[in-house]
């Protein structure tokens, strides 16, 4: 479901609020490119004035500041947003796949930016776990740190305990 919010702005008639639940209806004609990458983009919602959601595939970074195109400069190059900048809600690691919100507008960054801040839009993580973890079900909390001392390491997030994070 969308919840709209009238806003005083002329340039943007509505806000959505949480949940941002993508209608099942939605179709977005084409897969946005990734300039220099095999990666696309499928548009999962926009309501061509204020946001667009995108799945981001593994490999490709958010936003401005790697190599290459980023998903968020992809999408502003879509949808015709010059400032890149005002255009990033959040953002999820290179390696991390899942749906990203991109504003159009600043009106619509700055209430994401908002959401985010106070918890009212919530990320769910699902993790790929190599070994055995003994249990069928269950839900954890894991302290977790990019190995800093290795230049080489990649985007990988660790596993630490108290004392890696002390040292």
């Amino acid at each position: 479901r969308l919840y709209p919010r009238r806003s005083s702005s002329s340039l943007l008639q509505t806000k959505f609020l949480p949940p941002y639940t993508v209608p099942a209806s939605f179709s977005y004609p084409r897969a946005i490119t990734i300039r220099d990458s095999d990666a696309s983009l499928t548009v999962k919602y926009t309501d061509y004035r204020s946001v667009v959601v995108v799945s981001k595939p593994v490999g490709v970074t958010s936003a401005p500041g790697g190599a290459g195109e980023d998903v968020v400069t992809a999408v502003c190059r879509e949808f015709g947003v010059s400032d890149v900048s005002r255009a990033v809600a959040h953002r999820l690691d290179m390696e991390t796949s899942g749906l990203l919100i991109v504003a159009l507008t600043p009106e619509a960054q700055k209430w994401l930016y908002e959401d985010f801040r106070e918890k009212r839009i919530k990320k769910t993580y699902e993790a790929l776990v190599v070994g055995e973890v003994g249990l069928e079900k269950g839900e954890g909390s894991v302290k977790s740190a990019k190995d800093v001392s290795n230049p080489h390491a990649g985007p990988w997030q660790d596993v630490v305990d108290e004392e890696y994070l002390r040292g």
